[in-house]
């Protein structure tokens, strides 16, 4: 690791790939950083329903499981990483190399996972049974019906205008007030 390409390659992609057990990423990144070296895993923000609860709460997962970075002048002593619990391996390229990452990319990383935690999507119009719905586009537009099941994103619509119930994304539906 301590080659001349190595090292002129260090000024120019100061990020390594690591290999790490996946879930433990948070812990892998503590130790290292307990131990001087300067590391970056990718972690985004899901809500989840613990068993019993009624409220969703927020938990930092990582958007990369299994994998972190850590910066190419920390790294030392590889022989130390290895025999750490959870580090597997350095990322390397068929011909045996580091594969490392500029400043750059890693900022492009950080600004994708800030840009994905913020909510672009509009709010879904949740629908209950037997509810009358307009379709407001595609090949069935205009036409009416009432809800006969519900899944994730997607609802049944059935009806006079309908021989038989279709299933609809949400996005398609409006409440009809007739």
């Amino acid at each position: 690791m301590s080659s001349p390409e190595d090292r002129q390659a260090a000024r120019a992609m100061p990020w390594a790939y690591v290999n790490c057990r996946t879930g433990h990423e948070a812990k892998l990144a503590s130790l290292l950083t307990q131990r001087g070296r300067e590391t970056y895993f990718p972690q985004v923000t899901q809500w989840r329903r613990p068993r019993f609860k009624r409220k969703p709460i927020p938990v930092q997962v990582a958007a990369m499981p299994g994998y972190m970075f850590i910066r190419y002048d920390t790294i030392g002593d590889p022989e130390e990483l290895y025999a750490m619990e959870n580090f597997h391996y350095f990322l390397r390229d068929p011909e045996g190399a580091l594969h490392l990452l500029p400043d750059g990319d890693i900022e492009w990383i950080r600004e994708n996972i800030e840009r994905a935690e913020k909510p672009t999507a509009p709010p879904l119009r949740l629908f209950g049974l037997w509810e009358r719905v307009k379709v407001s586009g595609g090949p069935f537009g205009g036409m009416c019906g009432v809800v006969t099941g519900v899944c994730k994103r997607e609802v049944w619509v059935g009806g006079r205008d309908f021989t038989y119930p279709v299933l609809f994304p949400v996005l398609l539906l409006e409440k009809n007030t007739l």
